[in-house]
């Protein structure tokens, strides 16, 4: 594994869901349905602006320090956004990253949220009781 760098001018932002184990066939078609015994799945994970855990299994990892071509940055970006479940990290504000995942107003969803923390602590103690039954 190796960690790629992006262009200059570009930096990896994260996820809540920032591993991304991609299957990449074709342009336009690809899933994030891979794993470590599928040849040719990319596995990646940003480590911060600058540096991305990077391999493809099956194949050797690319030069250490190496520079991502700006198409196949802009690419991994957009797997990173499209990957993660909500929310997206970023150590600047970009014009890309609102692009590429929307921010969402919705009072309505916060508070559904809201209710269900709010009773995530007896919920689990139930179903532990359950378990212990």
């Amino acid at each position: 594994m190796d960690h790629p760098h992006p262009p200059d001018d570009m930096t990896w932002f994260t996820t809540d869901d920032p591993v991304i184990r991609l299957n990449y066939y074709q342009r336009g078609k690809y899933d994030f349905k891979g794993g470590w015994g599928s040849p040719g799945t990319e596995i990646f994970l940003p480590l911060d602006p600058r540096h991305l855990l990077y391999t493809k299994v099956g194949e050797r990892p690319p030069r250490r320090g190496s520079v991502v071509p700006r198409a196949v940055a802009l690419m991994i970006r957009r797997f990173i956004a499209e990957h993660a479940h909500r929310c997206l990290f970023s150590e600047s504000s970009e014009p890309e990253v609102t692009r590429l995942r929307p921010r969402i107003v919705d009072a309505s969803l916060l508070s559904r949220e809201s209710a269900q923390w709010r009773s995530w602590h007896e919920e689990q103690a139930q179903a532990e009781q359950e378990l212990i039954r």
